[in-house]
């Protein structure tokens, strides 16, 4: 994918050159389309190195969840992970890591991985500019200082966008940025727990899942990918699958 930026890239220089309208045209197309298709599916590491898949063990996926933690669900994931023996990562948002910090602790303790999902979670991360993406690092490392200590490794962005801007600003500062290659869709396209469980049967050895351990907003409502976990695990027992956290 970064080849066809180059490409689009330099049959639009050669286009502006010869001043050839129609050719400006397909080329500026196709360059925004490989740019576009860079933003929204981060896996294909356009902007830079990101990591959907693992290479451990044979036999090993690693279940992957969003936007907690939550003291109303979070404690219902780690106890269906506690008993299916499986470890998992999860990605904090910093404004939620700041009121329940005692959640984050218990995730931790219990062996599993962290990693940060922006402070504000803003669904317009991808379009802020260095300055303002920065100021968003800061705040969630400052509340991960406080909380947990040291700073975390792992980073996955708001809405799974990314950017230029995003991708040099998590390189300056150090993260490994960690996208899925299966995403479960759960509160997000599918709500039924019968369909999420499907839709992750598809799992296959090094995929790494999204799913998500609360709902952003107020809503008492159970994420139903926390109602769909059960089931997926003993899925994953039937097939020898195991979830491992990320290092």
């Amino acid at each position: 994918m970064r080849h066809a930026i180059e490409i689009g890239s330099g049959a639009l220089a050669t286009a502006l050159v010869s001043g050839d309208v129609a050719a400006i045209g397909c080329a500026a197309t196709a360059l925004a389309g490989a740019v576009g298709l860079g933003v929204a599916f981060p896996s294909l590491g356009v902007f830079g190195p990101v990591e959907s898949r693992i290479a451990g063990e044979p036999g090993t996926i690693a279940l992957t969840f969003d936007d907690g933690p939550d003291p109303r669900f979070t404690p219902r994931v780690l106890e269906a992970l506690a008993r299916a023996g499986h470890l998992a990562t999860f990605f904090l948002v910093g404004r939620s890591l700041e009121r329940h910090a005692d959640q984050a602790r218990a995730i931790r303790d219990a062996g599993h991985s962290l990693g940060v999902h922006s402070f504000a979670h803003s669904s317009y991360n991808a379009f802020f500019g260095k300055p303002r993406l920065r100021a968003d690092f800061e705040a969630a490392e400052r509340v991960w200082e406080t909380a947990l200590g040291g700073r975390p490794a792992l980073y996955r962005p708001p809405v799974g966008l990314v950017n230029p801007n995003v991708m040099a600003v998590a390189r300056e500062r150090g993260y490994r940025v960690v996208a899925w290659s299966l995403r479960a869709l759960d509160g997000v396209l599918l709500y039924e727990p019968g369909a999420i469980r499907a839709r992750v049967r598809r799992v296959t050895e090094g995929d790494i899942v999204l799913m998500h351990d609360a709902l952003l907003g107020d809503s008492d409502a159970v994420p139903p990918g926390v109602l769909a976990l059960p089931g997926i695990l003993d899925d994953l027992a039937a097939r020898g699958l195991r979830s491992v956290a990320l290092g």
